[in-house]
């Protein structure tokens, strides 16, 4: 009975290490990058979720020039491939899923730190600044943005990441699709941007539903600066002022843009009598800007409101093979108008 007791611990043991050993190799969020062998694990298709680890090493690796700072939004439309065609440096997109404004500070000040930026551009829109979201997202580790990686990587993987990135069942089940799936692309392009379709089985219905998280929102504001203070306190409108004034003090050369929404959300608002929310919100970013540049004895950040493009009134197709140009749904926008946006945005 003690030989089995005691093989059995061996054989879990053994078991336990060749999976960890096996997911650490094939790598499916690229996190630990030992090899990188086509048909293997070359493609990365289950990468997303995982962009707060992520995007944070392949920034460390790519060491870029210039980043773009947002939510989805950015993600999905803000191409950096097209930022270094205009802009003639290195640039990695730093967008993460419904970030908190404060998330997106504390991503800015680990990018200063662990790589080479010089300049910024930040995609802002409404729900970073839901105070009733408080400070950040569960999964968000504050920790890991104080890291610096060129002098120590620990506390980078809290034990539960650690633990669900390399030994758990979820990650060896994920090893195996990346295994078999190399025929899919990779989810993310290797300067953070999303590789993705842009079409939809129902375009009207994914309108509908992109609407909903703005709406419920917005429907109980009122022009009450406290709707943008967490249940800690924390008014996100002065942790924008802290990013701002992080910006000045590195010498970061920092573009602001709102982004673009389609007509859909516009119209949305106006008819239940929820624009001046919208319009609130706009005019105290652009207030921070002025404010704390004027703290630091320079001009205001150049600042861009893209709310209102002329893309915007793209027409909503039916049908479930229909397709759009510019939209993915009420506020996530292409490729296509992303490229215009920059391309207005830096030639201000």
């Amino acid at each position: 009975m003690k030989n089995f007791i005691k093989y059995w611990f061996i054989s879990v043991g053994v078991m336990f290490f060749m999976t960890s050993i096996f997911n650490v190799l094939i790598d499916p969020y690229y996190i630990f990058n030992v090899i990188n062998v086509p048909g293997i694990n070359h493609n990365k298709p289950i990468q997303g979720g995982w962009e707060q680890v992520h995007k944070t090493i392949q920034l460390y690796r790519m060491k870029p020039e210039h980043i773009i700072l947002g939510s989805s939004v950015a993600q999905y439309g803000l191409r950096p491939s097209f930022a270094r065609e205009l802009l003639g440096l290195k640039s990695y997109n730093m967008g993460i899923d419904g970030p908190t404004i404060f998330e997106v500070y504390k991503l800015f000040g680990f990018s200063i730190n662990n790589s080479d930026i010089k300049s910024a551009t930040l995609s802002l829109e409404l729900m970073m600044f839901n105070g009733e979201r408080g400070l950040n997202n569960s999964r968000f580790n504050d920790q890991r943005m104080e890291v610096v990686l060129k002098e120590n990587s620990l506390n980078f993987l809290t034990m539960k990441e650690l633990y669900r990135t390399v030994s758990s069942t979820r990650a060896l089940k994920d090893s195996f699709d990346t295994l078999i799936g190399q025929y899919r692309p990779s989810y993310y392009y290797d300067d953070g941007f999303i590789n993705y379709s842009l079409e939809q089985k129902n375009m009207d219905l994914s309108f509908q539903r992109s609407n909903s998280a703005y709406i419920d929102f917005l429907k109980n504001q009122n022009r009450n600066e406290k709707y943008f203070i967490t249940n800690k306190g924390v008014n996100l409108i002065d942790v924008f002022k802290d990013l701002l004034a992080l910006s000045h003090q590195n010498g970061i050369k920092l573009d602001i843009l709102i982004s673009p929404v389609h007509d859909y959300f516009l119209d949305s608002i106006k008819d239940k009598n929820l624009l001046s929310t919208y319009d609130l919100w706009k005019e105290m970013i652009v207030q921070a800007n002025v404010k704390i540049a004027a703290e630091y004895k320079t001009a205001p950040y150049r600042f861009v409101d893209f709310s209102e493009h002329d893309m915007s009134k793209e027409v909503i197709p039916k049908g479930n093979n229909a397709k759009m140009k510019y939209w993915k749904d009420a506020y996530h926008f292409s490729y296509n108008l992303g490229d215009q946006i920059l391309e207005e945005l830096y030639k201000k």
